[in-house]
């Protein structure tokens, strides 16, 4: 038995707050980019379909990349469905309430 302990791989080191990170800005993506849209005026139905596909499938992603370290697979599942409806929902609010307060809009 070795009894010296081992050190961790330098490619790991480090890494792992960074992706974090990543995986947490891609959650909240969808915010920026409904924010942005603000400024387009008559936008067809196609901006909102495209806002709500761009913010499930930008959820599940980042619900999915936070929580592949787990090693109980039932509570992978369950933390990931509930971080995909809590980002979800979180950017949806951030956006009714940027869009109410007219904090995205420029005056003419």
């Amino acid at each position: 038995m070795n009894d010296e302990p081992t050190e961790p791989n330098e490619q790991t080191v480090g890494k792992k707050p960074l992706l974090t990170m990543l995986w947490l800005m891609s959650a909240f993506l969808p915010a920026w980019v409904t924010i942005a849209c603000f400024q387009i005026k008559n936008a067809g139905g196609w901006l909102l379909v495209l806002l709500l596909l761009l913010g499930t499938a930008c959820s599940i992603a980042s619900s999915i990349g936070l929580t592949r370290g787990l090693k109980s697979k039932t509570v992978h599942l369950f933390l990931a469905i509930f971080l995909s409806m809590f980002f979800f929902g979180a950017n949806c609010f951030i956006a009714v309430f940027v869009g109410c307060s007219g904090i995205g809009r420029v005056a003419p």
